[in-house]
């Protein structure tokens, strides 16, 4: 089955959410967010696509790679025809070897024994080196020798593929000075790549022995082999100066040429396209070949996409970490010995800049670089788990871009209980392109920083970590703790900011705030250096507190005290982060009211909780409790269910001095249908004397009740005043006759307000009591114990008169059953003669009802003042918004109240009468206690309009919209509006109940058309085989 929906323009459609709230599928534990709007290492960050390979991925087109070796040539050519005799001719190339004119250690060391079969090489070498002027013959007094050495050769993946003959020259390097010259940070080298698509490194055949050595230093290079002595006249592989010297001389010959980049004998060129590239290249050989540097072009990779690059490969995008190099570190097995140890922090620190928190992640390894050998004992799990974790973020293998200086920057920070981290990036054609990353754990003292100076720490880390790049740049900073974000608004620096201020200030930028589920890769940052345990007891901050506790509940309570020790730590650890000082930053006025809106409308919860929320989220200001407290009153969604403490008016008991005059009235029913065909019960109750009388009704039509009353009427006289409920049976056209005719005041209770008419629904609870308990059999007699619970409730002594009701009623006491006698020669009581019954009639009058009346005022009082210290008596003045309670609920989930409405008019009996929002007024009035007073301070802007219907909805839970038919307005001005928007309750529930009747019945219908095609199917099936 499909719906067809007529969407709008612009309106997308997910397939699949209605289903999944259909059959209760949850999905949960993910954070949700868009693509463009999350911060963590993305596709174009990892490694995940084919990249160009390295040395291998040619630029441009065929085509345009011929014309560039066609192009090069020339000079390529007219570099290898350098004599091979020759040395660079600039002066700054002659490599000094000052050593003391007598030194005092040792100058003359023997050579090592050499393998036989190793020996070829060294013969080959020497005869090289001979023959290309390398080495001459030493001086027969020289007093130095130096012995030759066989270095590995490995390949590109490090396995080693032969040997290389080399000087060992460690004894002439003590007496050498250190060459101050700087080598250039590799990362500076790549960075200034930025825009290049086009490579190409060059490879320098024999490089070092380029450079002759001073004459008078010579001899100090002499070796033996074969019983000759050889002194080197090129600077030979390993001396100490050589690496500043040729960084020197190669900074001396390409310093011009932007293009070209150079970290000892690494020569790299780089452009933005071919014909380029061309251009540059040629220039760079020119310069090499006046230098006399000569190639080596088979190693040399010309005009690549990508290439290898000390440790690293280049491309476009950035530069990644070589897998060959990171094959050698992750195929590293465990170090047995302070040195191995060494090697292997040693390779990590070169790839730090793709490490973040290196130094808390080879931190353990590190306090064994100096154990000359290390053993199980030694080698604890800590020290496992970083020595995987250090491999386990080598083969991450995250790309770093090249910074381009015309985009913008960009910084995200974030703080863990035990780190910080901040990652730079920049936004180039939609995509998040990483800079670096930085992370570092924090110190014990730092751990203790509350929230906001933990999450201010990782902004100064950013700033003082990434200065070559924000300082001078105006800068967006993200961060997912909101508070950070007034950091530029405060009046008054927070004590926190004080010690920060001149860092912060120093950098021109805009702090947004960035939720924690979009902030993902600085989260995963500040975590990088998170214990697997927590220290027992806890740091020495929260071991103060729980010694505080535990002498606050030893001296208070010692009950306290035996409860609290089987389970202390939990209960002192969060007595001390609460009381923990806090710093916190203060928002500007136009942004508080909208930030307790965000904190209450996650939750809708009270205004103590809104307090809490925004203090953790490290703000406050003066009063923020008043005006949460004005938020959670002003909220729609809250009026509608928060359950409010009921208001009253103060007590106006219901009183009468003379018996008859006032009757309240009620039904109690409907019984089982007795054998005299009645169902009713009706009340009556004198509210003078509290005399009952009970009539038993086949119905409760208003003629029947109307019936029953003037039979009553006729044996006690018509009475002032009637009051009852408001029920269809007593409120009529009959009974509005009935007092008409007879000069009968009419009084109705409160709809909804049992109290409005409480004597007489007390006496039909006492009524319906007695015949419950009296009835013996079937229930259909329940109509024969009414007389003699009539007769029972009124000789039962009245609370309030201390009397029975039938003696003040009568003015003589009930006989009784148990008052009566056997007793025939018993003398007749005496007839009363007419002055007696005179006198007992004004004593009924003078003394009896006076008394009444003067008891019937003090419980009054008595019951006033108890009433009204118990009860919440309040006032709603006139103009205050309330909402009305819903004496009914259709589910649980349903209002509780309903609203808003406003007050027009107090009556004189203390109820209230209300009008809605389009100005129509209530069909009833409301009591106290059916109203809750709210916040309306704002005026609701623009006409407002009454809905007939819903008509139909789009969007998801949080997000939903409706389409609404205004009454009096066709379909054709239908509207969509948010459901945060509309104050129609009621019409969106009956939307979603039609809906369910709708899909209900489709359902029914797809059940019967399957059952049907299910007969035919078979039926047709039964055919077949027939025939």
């Amino acid at each position: 089955q499909f719906e067809v929906i007529d969407l709008e323009e612009g309106v997308d459609c997910y397939i699949g959410d209605d289903l999944i709230n259909l059959f209760n599928i949850t999905v949960s534990n993910i954070p949700c967010h868009w693509p463009d709007q999350k911060l963590e290492p993305t596709k174009e960050n990892h490694n995940i696509d084919t990249p160009p390979e390295p040395n291998n991925s040619p630029a441009g087109t065929p085509i345009e790679q011929q014309e560039f070796m066609q192009a090069i040539a020339p000079y390529t050519d007219k570099n290898q025809q350098i004599p091979k005799t020759s040395f660079c001719p600039l002066d700054i190339s002659i490599i000094r070897l000052e050593t003391p004119t007598m030194p005092t250690d040792r100058t003359n060391h023997r050579q090592y024994p050499i393998a036989l079969t190793l020996q070829p090489l060294v013969d080959e070498a020497v005869a090289t080196w001979k023959a290309d002027g390398t080495i001459v013959d030493a001086p027969i007094d020289t007093t130095w020798n130096s012995p030759i050495t066989l270095a590995p050769k490995k390949d590109e993946h490090g396995k080693v593929t032969g040997h290389r003959p080399c000087l060992d020259p460690r004894h002439i390097n003590k007496h050498l000075k250190d060459d101050v010259y700087p080598l250039p940070l590799i990362k500076e080298i790549f960075e200034s790549m930025h825009g290049a698509a086009v490579f190409t490194t060059l490879d320098l055949k024999s490089a070092f022995h380029r450079f002759k050595i001073h004459p008078d230093d010579q001899h100090k290079t002499t070796f033996t082999h074969r019983g000759r002595q050889y002194m080197f006249q090129g600077a030979p592989f390993g001396l100490k100066p050589l690496s500043s010297k040729f960084q020197r001389v190669m900074h001396a010959i390409f310093h011009d040429l932007p293009y070209v980049q150079t970290f000892i004998d690494d020569i790299v060129i780089h452009s933005p396209d071919m014909k380029t590239h061309t251009d540059h290249v040629i220039t760079a050989i020119q310069r090499l070949t006046a230098a006399n540097l000569i190639l080596n072009p088979k190693k040399c990779h010309w005009a690549q996409q990508a290439v290898y690059l000390l440790g690293f490969y280049i491309h476009q995008k950035g530069y990644d970490l070589d897998p060959r190099k990171v094959c050698n570190v992750l195929e590293w097995q465990r170090p047995i010995s302070g040195l191995g140890i060494q090697k292997f922090l040693g390779i990590v620190n070169y790839f730090r800049a793709h490490l973040p928190n290196v130094a808390a992640l080879t931190a353990p390894l590190d306090a064994l670089r100096h154990k000359e050998a290390i053993s199980d004992t030694d080698w604890t799990p800590l020290h496992e788990k970083h020595f995987l974790l250090i491999k386990e973020q080598l083969q991450m293998n995250t790309l770093l871009h090249f910074p381009d200086p015309n985009s913008p920057f960009y910084v995200a920070t974030d703080a863990s209980n035990f780190g910080i981290g901040a990652a730079l990036y920049q936004i180039i054609n939609q995509e998040e392109r990483f800079i670096g990353y930085m992370a570092r754990s924090l110190s014990p003292a730092e751990r203790n920083y509350n929230t906001n100076k933990r999450e201010l720490l990782a902004i100064v880390f950013a700033l003082k970590k990434f200065h070559k790049y924000l300082w001078g740049n105006p800068f967006t900073l993200y961060t997912d703790h909101r508070a950070l974000t007034y950091i530029h608004t405060q009046k008054i620096a927070a004590p926190m900011m004080i010690n920060w201020l001149d860092t912060l200030l120093d950098y021109s930028y805009t702090i947004v705030h960035k939720p924690g589920d979009l902030n993902i890769f600085p989260d995963l940052l500040s975590r990088l250096d998170t214990p697997f345990k927590k220290i027992p007891g806890g740091n020495h901050r929260f071991q103060q507190a729980n010694k505080s506790n535990r002498s606050d509940h030893t001296s208070k309570d010692h009950s306290s005290k035996r409860v609290n020790q089987g389970n202390a730590t939990p209960t002192y650890a969060v007595h001390a982060i609460q009381s923990m000082k806090t710093d916190y930053f203060t928002p500007p006025d136009a942004d508080r009211k909208s930030i307790l809106q965000r904190i209450h409308s996650f939750g809708h919860f009270g205004a103590e909780a809104i307090v809490k929320a925004a203090h953790n989220e490290g703000l406050h200001w003066t009063n923020i409790t008043n005006e949460a407290l004005k938020i959670v009153q002003q909220c729609t969604s809250c009026q509608r269910y928060n359950i409010a403490k009921k208001g009253y008016n103060p007590l106006r008991p219901v009183y009468a001095y003379l018996p008859g005059d006032h009757w309240a009235i009620d039904l109690a029913g409907p019984y089982e249908v007795s054998l005299k065909g009645n169902t009713w019960l009706l009340v009556m109750v004198d509210v003078c004397t509290r005399f009952s009388i009970l009539r038993a009704l086949p119905d409760k039509r208003s003629d029947t009740i109307i019936h029953m009353l003037i039979q009553v009427f006729g044996d006690f006289g018509y009475p002032r005043i009637i009051q009852s409920d408001n029920g269809r049976e007593f409120k009529n056209q009959f009974f509005e006759r009935l007092h008409k005719a007879m000069g009968i005041d009419r009084r109705f209770s409160t709809p909804y307000h049992p109290r409005g008419n409480g004597v007489a629904e007390r006496y039909v609870q006492t009524a319906k009591n007695i015949i419950n308990k009296e009835i013996e059999g079937t229930r259909k007699d329940w109509d024969w114990y009414i007389p003699n619970a009539q007769l029972a409730m009124n000789h039962l002594v009245s609370k309030r008169l201390q009397t029975p009701p039938f003696s003040l009623m009568f003015a003589r006491h009930m006989n009784t059953p148990y008052t009566l006698t056997d007793d025939k020669t018993t003398t007749p009581s005496k007839p009363i003669s007419y002055d007696e019954l005179t006198k007992r009639l004004d004593y009924m009058a003078d003394i009896v009802f006076p008394a009444i009346k003067e008891r019937t005022q003090l419980v009054i009082e008595a019951q006033k003042e108890t009433f009204n210290k118990t009860h919440r008596i309040i006032d709603f003045p006139i103009g205050s918004n309330v909402v009305v309670k819903l004496p009914t609920r259709t589910n649980k989930l349903a209002p509780i109240y309903d609203g808003p409405y406003t007050v027009m008019q107090k009556t004189t009996n203390g109820t209230y009468l209300l009008k809605d929002m389009t100005g129509a007024l209530t069909s009833r009035n409301y009591v106290p206690s059916e109203l809750k007073l709210i916040s309306q301070d704002e005026d609701i802007e623009g006409d407002i309009y009454e809905i007939e219907a819903v008509i139909d909805h789009k969007g998801t839970p949080g997000r939903r919209q409706y389409k609404v038919r205004w009454k009096g307005y066709t379909a054709k001005d239908d509207q969509w509006v948010k459901a945060t928007d509309l104050n129609a309750q009621d019409a969106i529930d009956s939307y979603w109940k039609k809906r369910e009747r709708i899909e209900t019945s489709d359902s029914t219908k797809n059940s019967q058309t399957k059952r049907k095609n299910s007969f035919s199917n078979s039926a047709s099936s039964r055919v077949t085989k027939r025939r």
